[in-house]
């Protein structure tokens, strides 16, 4: 009720309030209220295919940017209406339908649950993700996601004090083949540290070391097809 007055007296949104009275929440509260607790590893949850080559940490690291690009997009555009293949979908339903399709899940914890909870709740008539992410029962979520759409504000400031910026289907589609992209840069680099171990042994599984070299050509197959609709090189 008072987030309600205070927005229509002082003319600002409701939910650049919530931002404003989730960061002071963070600075009178104790730390302990905001830390996740840890939670189990479920079979949902991203694990490392054929082996830990790389440690779920470094992986977290190496996509970090990309998934938090992705992220960005969901909380500030998910609504937002785009036209894919003569159809108009919102962002969310484009951002998470495409990420489900190729079966990736985030290695960032926080952002995969950010992406989990806003597609279990993207169907519902009534649904407004800025409202539910700042009332989020994890802390750790609501100082995330806070974070995340606060620097919307202020870019908007410096670029545009009245409208909104438009937000295009060419731009999702580059952020999740980039996405998919680093992934399978990723990957490869996984590959080519696993047949350098089996050439190493003492007696070699050749048919072993060919399988594995399949599976990189299928992937640099991939990589070039998302190289040539990027119209650009390779991320490293």
């Amino acid at each position: 009720v008072y987030v309600k007055s205070c927005s229509e007296i002082m003319k600002i949104s409701e939910h650049e309030i919530n931002i404003g009275i989730s960061r002071l929440l963070r600075g009178v509260q104790p730390e302990s209220a905001y830390v996740a607790k840890p939670k189990p590893i479920t079979p949902e949850q991203p694990r490392l295919e054929e082996g830990d080559i790389h440690k779920v940490t470094t992986l977290d690291k190496l996509c970090k940017n990309d998934e938090l690009e992705l992220v960005r997009a969901l909380l500030q555009y998910g609504t937002n209406k785009i036209s894919i293949g003569g159809s108009d979908i919102s962002v969310a339903q484009y951002i998470i339908g495409d990420l489900n399709s190729e079966g990736l899940s985030l290695y960032n914890e926080t952002y995969r649950v950010i992406v989990q909870e806003y597609s279990d709740n993207i169907n519902q008539t009534d649904f407004d993700p800025l409202k539910h992410f700042t009332q989020f029962e994890d802390g750790n979520i609501v100082s995330s996601v806070a974070d995340i759409v606060s620097e919307k504000y202020e870019l908007e400031k410096i670029w545009n004090e009245t409208s909104e910026p438009q937000i295009e289907s060419e731009y999702i589609t580059k952020l999740l083949n980039n996405y998919k992209l680093r992934r399978i840069v990723i990957r490869i680099k996984q590959i080519d540290k696993k047949i350098a171990e089996l050439t190493r042994e003492s007696e070699p599984d050749h048919n072993e070391i060919f399988e594995w070299m399949k599976k990189k050509m299928a992937l640099n197959e991939l990589r070039s097809l998302l190289v040539n609709a990027m119209g650009r090189s390779a991320v490293q």
